[in-house]
């Protein structure tokens, strides 16, 4: 998405990412990346939150070629209290889970607002959103 919106090219996929990809998630800390909690930990978690939301975006994009408008209402309609899944299954007809699974096997990878112990986290995930080209969340991007 930010490639899109913002006109970066930063995206970048290899083995030895995906294999950190690998090690990393699992049923807890994909719950951290839908809160947004993961995002906020340094180091690997955050680098690999950003790089699967890169995935997720291309996913959309090209594994289920979804329209400029159809990607446009997901934007919007997309809230944290439940990490988008509610808008991925309106717009799309599939879970946020579906399309971790094509990229890292079988396992419960969708959003689960009942496990999450700090929901605050993913009501500033909104804001963090409204803010991604404004040069808050990089400070190296270009300014809308």
């Amino acid at each position: 998405m930010e490639q899109v919106i913002c006109g970066s090219s930063t995206f970048h996929l290899d083995q030895e990412i995906y294999d950190k990809h690998t090690a990393h998630w699992n049923e807890k800390t994909i719950q951290q990346f839908w809160t947004g909690e993961s995002w906020k930990i340094p180091g690997d978690s955050f680098e690999l939150s950003y790089n699967l939301a890169q995935v997720l975006w291309r996913k959309i994009e090209v594994d289920l070629s979804a329209p400029r408008n159809g990607i446009l209402q997901f934007v919007s309609d997309a809230h944290a209290d439940d990490g988008g899944e509610a808008a991925c299954r309106a717009i799309f007809d599939l879970s946020l889970g579906d399309l971790v699974m094509g990229f890292l096997g079988e396992e419960r990878w969708a959003p689960e607002p009942t496990k999450w112990p700090n929901k605050s986290l993913a009501a500033t995930a909104d804001s963090a959103a409204g803010s991604l080209c404004s040069g808050e969340l990089n400070p190296a991007a270009p300014q809308l």
